[in-house]
């Protein structure tokens, strides 16, 4: 064999392992981007999960709200304004007299108290739904 001879019987050697190393490589990419499909698609499908179950509770949670508009500061008098709101629903929504709401809570929102103004007044229901019912 002459010296050109074996340069290029080399030289197919070293395209050889070449070719082979490039294909395992490309298998291997191959490999860790299916790796990678995969979890990406499972991702998506708990975002998409949590999205829906966020929406289901900020939801659940507006449920046990009624806002009142048009409630003079003040009008609640010496009482607090819980106490006020409590005794005049029924009355001011025309309901029969003994039906009963549990309120968990009460408060005007956050803009300052102007005498003979008005503020609207979040109640808040501890059973959800009496919310719906009434709005």
């Amino acid at each position: 064999m002459t010296a050109s001879e074996c340069k290029v019987s080399e030289i197919k050697r070293d395209v050889s392992s070449n070719s082979m190393r490039m294909d395992e490589e490309i298998h291997e990419t191959e490999k860790t981007l299916d790796t990678a499909e995969e979890a990406l698609a499972t991702a998506i499908k708990r975002i998409a999960y949590l999205e829906s179950k966020a929406e289901d509770l900020e939801n659940r949670g507006r449920i046990k709200n009624l806002w009142l508009y048009g409630l003079r500061e003040g009008a609640e008098g010496q009482q607090t304004l819980f106490d006020f709101i409590n005794s005049m629903l029924t009355q001011w929504l025309g309901l029969n007299p003994d039906r009963l709401f549990t309120l968990e809570r009460v408060r005007r929102t956050l803009a300052s108290g102007k005498p003979n103004q008005t503020r609207a007044v979040l109640i808040r229901f501890l059973v959800p739904g009496q919310g719906v019912c009434l709005s």
